[in-house]
């Protein structure tokens, strides 16, 4: 740009100048020559200097150098000519000498000036510097205590909503926001966020159609502020709103928008997006980078307080689920327990709903109700409410019933009514008393079937011992007496025959013995059919005679030991010991390969106890209840049948031991029956 003051300046100093020249020099014309001389004009040099001006220097040196020399000429004559030579010599000197002095003062002032200009302009340099540096460090020291203060209201234990209003506010007010909000993904990570009720707004009526707008608008990712920074996980400036044309709360919104500028930041747990949070200005504002890096590190920051609710709410489900499961595997147990001890359907139904209403969620509002048969267990009735579950009670292939479970009243949460763990535990429950069922029919008709057959062996055992005694009988009575006829026919034929041939008398003889062979044989018969002792002598005679039979026939050596204690029994159950005893050494003789026996014989109270032991090889365990050995399920039936007890153990080579436990019944003609 053209300079006028300096250029006025420039004239008046040369004016000034020319001035002094024509004074110095018409002195110089009035003054002799020995008397006048130039070093005057050195002045000139000192005028340029003070203009600060190098030209003005040379050329008031140069002047004053002509003018010299011109008042040689022109000055009125005075003098020495070699003095007067010499003195304009040393003031031609004397005035460049000046001139150089000048210049280089003007040199160095100017250099001086240029370091002094150079000093002053690095010192604003350095105290702008200094300045911005001090608003950058002021700024990063209000990012850092940002950043301290969200770290230590996110460390502490209070409620995650709290934390959220408290970010928003000083994030809100670190960056000269107007407005703050929230959204959170609808699942945890998941890329469809919700607006949350969560807002800092410094004047609600200026942003009320915003705040509106916002709480109406979901977004994908993608889609929208929230959704872009959704998308590519980095914080978002968005300068001017009105000329964004992803951003649908504008283009949604009919007249003038109240927002201008805008940037969001996502919320991180881990490496996945949970949240958004979004900030506006009334007015357009440039993106700030390094804001924008803070609120990442900030996301980060309010990603560990979501992620600790989150494992809140985690444990808290885990710790209620676990209460649950606890209900339930108290309700199954305890119906476990009640379905194996209790006797009949109908007692494990009356006791079933004292289980399973403290295993529901809401056990004040459970209500329980089982059909079975035709019978009512439970609440008689239901009120007429949606809230019931129900399964069938299924028996051997037949819908025999149903168990249901209902809330008398809507439970006043928002959670699942019934949750599937109580769905699949009322299934349980039913397959549970289904096969309860069948087993308790299926065992009842077992036992029933059982008790036919036991009464049935009973009846033909009786019918047997019957059977027995009346062939016995009639073996002994008939056919014994009509062979004791015959051998006294023998004998009266042999008396009259003795003068006969040596061969009649032979065959006499022959049969005779063959008679008697036969009258043994018969005795022999009707005792195993029915000792004749037990119906004379009794029971203790019997067994000591069958013990006396058996060493003689086996050569196996035993004894028999029998208590005064016991005292007359009744025939039934007399016979019943006696068959046991005989069976018991029947299974010596060919089992056992025992070389000796014992069996005693007692009374303890009013039980009877008959032990068999021998030092045989022992009966091997899998056939202790093989149900082809049928003398052993005859002995165990029989006892049974008398409501005694059998057992029979054995170890290899230590022998066996067959015992009896039975209530003592008297004999009808002894003390009583």
């Amino acid at each position: 740009m053209y300079d006028f003051r300096s250029n006025i300046s420039a004239i008046i100093y040369y004016s000034v100048a020319a001035i002094i020249a024509l004074i110095i020099f018409a002195i110089d014309l009035k003054l002799p020559l020995g008397v006048a001389d130039g070093s005057l004009y050195a002045g000139l040099a000192l005028l340029g200097l003070l203009a600060l001006s190098k030209n003005l220097i040379i050329l008031g040196a140069t002047t004053g150098t002509a003018l010299t020399i011109a008042g040689y000429f022109f000055s009125p004559a005075g003098g020495e000519d070699w003095k007067v030579l010499t003195n304009r010599g040393i003031s031609i000197l004397t005035i460049w000498i000046v001139a150089l002095i000048c210049l280089k003062k003007r040199k160095a002032d100017a250099e001086l000036q240029k370091a002094h200009s150079s000093l002053e302009s690095k010192i604003v340099e350095r105290t702008k510097s200094l300045r911005d540096t001090n608003i950058d460090l002021k700024k990063k020291s209000n990012y850092l205590l940002l950043h301290k203060n969200i770290v230590e209201k996110v460390n502490e234990n209070t409620n995650i909503e709290d934390i959220f209003h408290y970010c928003l506010k000083q994030i809100c007010s670190l960056a000269n926001a107007q407005v703050g909000h929230l959204y959170l993904s609808e699942d945890r990570y998941s890329g469809r966020l919700l607006p949350q009720k969560i807002w800092h707004i410094e004047n609600e009526s200026e942003f009320q159609s915003f705040k509106e707008i916002t709480e109406r608008h979901i977004f994908e990712s993608g889609i929208g502020l929230p959704g872009r920074t959704h998308e590519i996980r980095r914080s978002i400036w968005i300068e001017d709103i009105g000329q964004d044309l992803n951003f649908p709360r504008r283009i949604n919104h009919e007249g003038s928008f109240s927002v201008k500028s805008g940037f969001a930041f996502p919320i991180f747990i881990g490496n996945k997006v949970t949240g958004v949070m979004e900030f506006f200005f009334n007015k357009q504002r440039e993106s700030d980078s390094e804001l924008l890096d803070l609120m990442e590190q900030t996301g980060v920051q309010m990603g560990r307080a979501l992620e600790r609710r989150f494992h809140e709410e985690d444990r808290d489900k885990i710790l209620l689920s676990l209460k649950e499961r606890v209900k339930e595997l108290t309700c199954m147990s305890g119906v476990a327990k009640l379905v194996t001890v209790g006797q009949t359907m109908d007692e494990i139904l009356s006791a079933i709903g004292n289980f399973i209403i403290p295993a529901w969620q809401f056990p004040d509002l459970t209500l329980t109700r089982t059909v079975f048969n035709g019978k009512v267990f439970g609440n008689k009735t239901f009120p007429p409410v949606p809230w019931v579950l129900s399964t069938d009670i299924v028996v051997n292939g037949k819908t025999k019933g149903q168990l249901a479970v209902c809330y008398s009243d809507k439970p006043s949460t928002g959670a699942q009514v019934f949750l599937d763990e109580e769905i699949n535990l009322l299934n349980w429950l039913g397959q549970t008393l289904s096969h309860t069922a069948s087993r308790l029919e299926n065992a009842n008709d077992l036992k029933n079937s059982n008790t036919e057959l036991r009464s049935l062996y009973t009846k033909l055992e009786n019918v047997r011992e019957k059977e027995r005694t009346r062939i016995a009988r009639e073996i002994h009575d008939e056919l014994g007496q009509a062979l004791t006829i015959c051998k006294l026919d023998l004998t009266w034929l042999r008396s009259k025959t003795l003068d006969s041939s040596n061969e009649v008398e032979i065959k006499l003889k022959a049969m005779m013995k063959h008679m008697d062979t036969t009258l043994e044989e018969l005795n022999r018969i009707t005792s195993e059919l029915r000792p004749h002792v037990l119906n004379v002598m009794g029971l203790f005679e019997a067994l000591k005679q069958e013990t006396e039979k058996f060493i003689n026939l086996t050569g196996i050596n035993g004894e028999i030991f029998l208590s005064e204690e016991i005292p007359a029994l009744h025939p039934d159950l007399s016979t019943l010991i006696f068959r046991v005893y005989q069976e018991t050494l029947t299974n010596i003789s060919r089992h056992s390969n025992a070389k000796n026996f014992q069996a005693q014989f007692t009374k303890n109270e009013d039980l009877l106890i008959l032990i068999i032991k021998d030092n045989g090889k022992g009966i091997e365990t899998n056939k202790i209840y093989n149900s082809n050995s049928f003398g052993l399920t005859g002995m165990r039936e029989r006892v049974k049948e008398w409501g005694g007890e059998f057992s029979i153990n054995g170890a290899p080579g230590k022998g066996t031991q067959v015992s009896i436990k039975v209530p003592l019944l008297y004999n009808i003609h002894g003390q009583n029956e």
